[in-house]
């Protein structure tokens, strides 16, 4: 870079230090490099000028990003503790040790596999207040495990550790051990068997939680190891062993390509061979690899550019619910700007450095083209589809129920027949009611007997009033008695077809008081009720055509046509066979009164299906065709929802 130190302004340093070099060569960089020379003296005035003015207040700026970005705490100096306790853990680096542990964790995971219904539901309850205290421990204890891992195998090479302590990423702490001594070592497989340590540790730790946890008591102890073994895996699989991130995998993969600096280098020779691929300007590699290396550093960095700003974005949405509208805003904004926009804008200003570089040709002019392709595919609207949980309800059915204990006589209807309004269900005949009737009747013969019979006498009138009394009375019973005994024979309350017949419902079997005899759907259109998330009701408009899928096979598909979007959120589920809680697909949880309430914003929507089946109620899915949109219209719509929640908005009016 020193020979070319042709100006005052550290822009045109960096720009001819890109031309000449072929890689990118920013003006931070630039102004990072004067600030070295000068901190170590090499400098008899700190050259360009704009460099010697600008560097307090941007080393200022850069410390602060950093120690927001990535800081370190120190705890411990284990140098004189590693030294005095390494004999005891020596032979866990054995062949021995290792065909153990593979051993053990095979064990384990048949095991485990073998009382998985059990392993999962104690994993679901981890995430209840008490197993969130016990997935912290087992995540510190797991962590210390790793650390120590690392910690005894630079140890075990004779490598210093300087240092152990907690690093903060992002805010989120992690702990870390100091092993940058290893670079010392001129055996590849010292400095892989020192990355790849803390993952065994761990795993071996995760390995003995797998055999230990079905022989613990059901209990804390219990929980605990399986929160371990749940955390320890979990963590090896989706961060440690990620070669993506900056952690373990990263250091194993570099050691295992045998090229140093991995991530700068592997993005250098990306960022050449999208320029070359774009423009062809014809400048030279940042440095001569072979072909088998440069491919796997093309896909690496690739990789890891697809990879980071969903990472660094999902870890700015943490931030931002974590701190609160205020603070998450402005640390959000500082984590997006520097580990997504920065490097894009960086590429930008290189390409505009070269831009002299250009010449029209057939390369350039595809690549705009395919450019402006890509953008202009952007606000092209296109129609889209999703699916929705919904469960079909019969738009009107009633249970024909027994009115009283009885014997049933005849059934008059199969399941799937169809009935008018007053055919003939069921006969039923009850013995007491037959018995009451009777005696009822004879009471009222003789009541009207004696009456009949008393003479017409001055001195007879009250008593002819009573027997009359008595008279009435009977004919009421017996009247009731005859009612009671009408009801027995069952008719089909609506028009429509019956679509159970419960088991157990044949003539000869004794029915009891509301027991069910049959079930009949009306005419009624059937109804389907489906549950969305905001953003598929948002682009849903009255009259749209949908499909219901029963879930059960032997029920056909029918068409339906959207009626009615609520125009909120529900606060609980209506329909709880659609809950996760009873086994449904939609995400709940129960609030005070054991209700299920969906986890995220969820629309009911109604709609009018197109035919009837053979059942009441049927789970199934709808598939929906929504409105049109292109990816920005959708980009911008979802960011407006982001903007406009109400805790972003109440910050705002404050």
């Amino acid at each position: 870079m020193l020979a070319h130190w042709r100006s005052d302004e550290a822009t045109e340093v960096a720009r001819h230090a890109s031309l000449s070099m072929g890689i990118d060569v920013g003006p931070g960089e630039v102004l990072d490099f004067a600030a070295f020379l000068a901190r170590q003296g090499l400098t008899t005035e700190t050259r360009p000028k704009r460099v010697a003015r600008n560097w307090p207040l941007r080393n200022t700026l850069t410390w602060l990003m950093h120690n927001y970005l990535f800081f370190r705490i120190h705890l411990w100096q284990p140098d004189g503790f590693l030294s005095a306790t390494s004999g005891y853990v020596n032979f866990l680096f054995s062949r021995i040790s290792l065909v153990v542990l593979i051993a053990i964790s095979v064990f384990g995971i048949v095991t485990t596999g073998q009382q998985w219904d059990q392993f999962i539901t104690i994993v679901k309850h981890l995430g209840d207040t008490s197993g969130l205290t016990q997935v912290g421990i087992a995540i510190l204890l797991a962590k210390i495990t790793h650390e120590f891992g690392h910690a005894y195998a630079a140890r075990r090479f004779g490598c210093a550790v300087p240092s152990m302590g907690v690093a903060f990423i992002v805010m989120l702490p992690v702990l870390y051990t100091d092993t940058t001594h290893a670079w010392r070592l001129r055996s590849r497989h010292q400095r892989m068997t020192i990355a790849g340590a803390g993952i065994v540790a761990e795993t071996t730790l995760a390995a003995a939680m797998l055999v230990a946890w079905p022989h613990i008591p059901a209990g804390p102890l219990q929980t605990g190891a399986v929160a371990l073994a749940s955390v320890s895996w979990a963590n090896t699989l989706l961060f440690n062993l990620n070669p993506l991130m900056r952690f373990d995998g990263y250091y194993l993969l570099s050691e295992f390509l045998k090229v140093e600096n991995l991530q700068d280098r592997a993005f250098a020779l990306t960022r050449w061979s999208l320029r070359e691929a774009v423009f062809g300007i014809g400048f030279p590699s940042p440095e001569p690899l072979p072909l088998h290396l440069r491919h796997a550093l093309f896909v690496y960095a690739l990789g890891t550019w697809i990879y980071r700003p969903v990472l660094f974005f999902a870890i700015a949405l943490v931030v931002y619910h974590t701190a609160g509208p205020g603070v998450g805003i402005a640390l959000m904004v500082v984590e997006l700007g520097w580990f997504i926009v920065k490097p894009v804008m960086s590429e930008i200003g290189a390409w505009w450095g070269f831009r002299r570089h250009i010449r029209p040709r057939t390369r350039t002019l595809v690549s705009a083209l395919a450019f402006s392709a890509l953008v202009g595919m952007a606000f092209v609207p296109f129609a889209g589809s999703s699916h929705a949980p919904a469960i079909l309800v019969a738009g009107a059915h009633v249970v024909v129920f027994s009115p009283e204990p009885a014997y049933l006589k005849k059934l008059h209807v199969v399941q799937g027949q169809y009935v008018a309004l007053g055919d003939p269900i069921a006969d039923l005949d009850s013995p007491d009611i037959a018995y009451d009737e009777v005696q009822a009747e004879e009471r009222h013969k003789i009541a009207q007997l004696e009456l009949d019979t008393l003479p017409m006498k001055p001195g007879l009138v009250k008593q002819r009033l009573v027997i009359a009394e008595q008279v009435a009375s009977t004919v009421t019973e017996r009247d009731g008695l005859r009612k009671s005994r009408d009801r027995l024979r069952l008719l089909a309350p609506v028009t429509g077809r019956v679509i159970e017949v419960p088991d157990g419902v044949a003539p000869g079997r004794w029915l009891g008081k509301k027991n069910p005899v049959a079930e009949i759907a009306g005419e009624d259109p059937y109804l389907i009720e489906a549950y969305a998330s905001e953003e598929v009701a948002s682009r849903l408009k009255l009259g749209h055509s949908a499909e219901f899928v029963p879930t059960s096979l032997d029920e056909p598909r029918m068409s339906a046509r959207l009626l009615k979007i609520a125009p909120m959120a529900i606060t609980t589920l209506a329909r709880p066979a659609l809950a996760s809680m009873y086994g449904g697909p939609i995400e709940t949880t129960p609030d005070s009164h054991s209700l299920p309430v969906p986890t995220i914003p969820t629309y009911r929507l109604l709609f009018q299906a197109d035919g009837a089946l053979s059942l009441s109620t049927i789970i199934g899915t709808m598939r929906l065709n929504i409105d049109k949109e292109s990816l920005a219209v959708r980009a911008w719509r979802r960011g407006v929802q982001f903007v406009t929640k109400d805790d972003l908005i109440g910050f705002l009016i404050e």
